[in-house]
């Protein structure tokens, strides 16, 4: 998690075309906190023995959480149903108390922007991440009225191999 507030610190140093320390400024807006995650990361047939090396050093797994001070989720409630006309239950909308930037920011993704939520609900006034599978509603961005709009989505190779 710590790898995509550096992430998200670079994305917005391209989008304001800035030097600006923003990685400093999403760690003071959020909560980092590890956790051990104790679970076989393993199958029972995947190894000979219960007390291998490799099974105890990789039993126990610790996990970064990262959690925003401030903020609050929209209900879907309150989008207007024709604005909702293509989106779906993973769609949702943020906004935050005390962003880094004074902005609102329209995000088309899929599953792959899941570990930068945190860093982008800090940064911005607004954030909407408007999970788009296959269709985009047109009238949303007019609803919405987004300062910025980001596509971040994982790259899928094209060509056979």
């Amino acid at each position: 998690m710590k790898s995509t507030i550096k992430a998200t610190a670079y994305i917005l140093n391209k989008i304001f075309n800035e030097n600006k320390d923003y990685e400093k400024e999403i760690r003071k807006r959020v909560k980092i906190s590890e956790k051990k995650h104790n679970g076989s990361l393993f199958t029972n047939k995947a190894w000979s023995y219960e007390k291998d090396e490799l099974h105890k050093k990789y039993y126990t797994v610790i996990i970064s959480d990262v959690i925003v001070k401030n903020y609050s989720e929209v209900d879907s409630s309150e989008i207007p149903d024709e604005f909702k006309e293509f989106s779906n239950r993973k769609s949702r909308y943020f906004k935050n108390d005390n962003p880094i930037i004074n902005q609102k920011v329209l995000i088309l993704n899929d599953p792959s922007i899941n570990p930068f939520i945190p860093s982008f609900i800090a940064s911005f006034k607004e954030t909407f991440f408007y999970y788009d599978e296959w269709y985009f509603n047109k009238d949303l961005i007019e609803w919405f009225n987004p300062d910025i709009v980001l596509e971040i989505r994982e790259f899928v190779k094209m060509f056979p191999y």
